[in-house]
């Protein structure tokens, strides 16, 4: 993750052309944000937003397997749930997508961005539909992210603020291995 841009710098690259942006990272780091002001700078843009596009699914899925609608860590929501999820949000992405259309897809993306498979067949789509394509992860500090969680008081994060410590050892972990995958652009969000 050596390619630090600004949003400036962003919306200059692309604004003349059509894009696909994958806008990585974790919870309250901002990606809605940052979307929207992104898609002010496309001429036709959707944003996809993961939990807006999902949550139907993944709460009927979760309340299928007894699990409270909260849930984003059991072995349930990861091993049964989530891949469905973003089968959900690849689907929307590739039957939904109008020609002459940039996209936005908001998702935290931490294991599809270590999907070189993955990876690939986002290329491809994005050539078929003759798109600059766009790997980014948005980050803040963890100060200002534990802040957001508060504030925005969303029932998924109930986990993540009860046990803060251990999620963000984890999610600095999943950050700090993705400094290898030099495909991908950085968002500073403080």
């Amino acid at each position: 993750m050596t390619n630090i841009k600004t949003l400036t710098c962003l919306t200059r690259e692309i604004s003349d052309q059509n894009a696909l942006i994958f806008l990585a990272g974790e919870a309250g780091v901002g990606k809605s944000t940052i979307a929207k002001k992104i898609q002010k700078s496309l001429k036709h843009c959707t944003i996809i937003d993961k939990d807006e596009a999902t949550s139907v699914l993944v709460n009927s899925l979760l309340k299928s397997y007894g699990q409270p609608a909260f849930d984003r860590e059991s072995a349930i929501y990861l091993e049964k749930v989530k891949p469905l999820e973003y089968l959900q949000l690849d689907s929307i992405l590739k039957n939904g997508l109008i020609n002459d259309t940039s996209a936005i897809i908001c998702a935290p993306f931490f294991d599809n961005f270590f999907n070189a498979e993955w990876i690939q067949e986002m290329k491809d789509f994005s050539k078929e539909k003759d798109l600059l394509i766009y790997f980014i992860v948005v980050k803040a500090p963890p100060e200002t992210i534990h802040e957001r969680l508060i504030s925005r008081n969303a029932v998924r994060d109930t986990f993540k603020l009860k046990y803060y410590s251990e999620y963000r050892a984890a999610t600095d972990l999943i950050l700090s291995n993705m400094k290898s995958l030099d495909f991908i652009n950085v968002i500073d969000n403080s």
